[in-house]
């Protein structure tokens, strides 16, 4: 799936998610996550719950090592 938007009166719904960046919204401030791979329960209230396997804030990701580990292993 692509970009999903928890909006209020949204149907349940249970989904598998790919590898992306997830942004999480505060107010003003966003915060940008890699996540792995995951699964998304978003309740009919609107309230959603995400399990992932892995989540690294995007800030600590050295894209030149990145680009290295999938040259070594395409």
């Amino acid at each position: 799936m692509g970009m999903r938007y928890i909006l209020i009166s949204l149907k349940a719904t249970i989904a598998e998610l790919k590898p992306k960046i997830l942004s999480v919204h505060e107010g003003n401030k966003v915060i940008k996550y890699f996540i792995s791979s995951d699964f998304v329960f978003v309740h009919a209230n609107s309230y959603a719950v995400i399990i992932a396997v892995e989540v690294v804030p995007i800030d600590q990701i050295d894209p030149s090592l990145v680009q290295k580990c999938l040259a070594e292993f395409p």
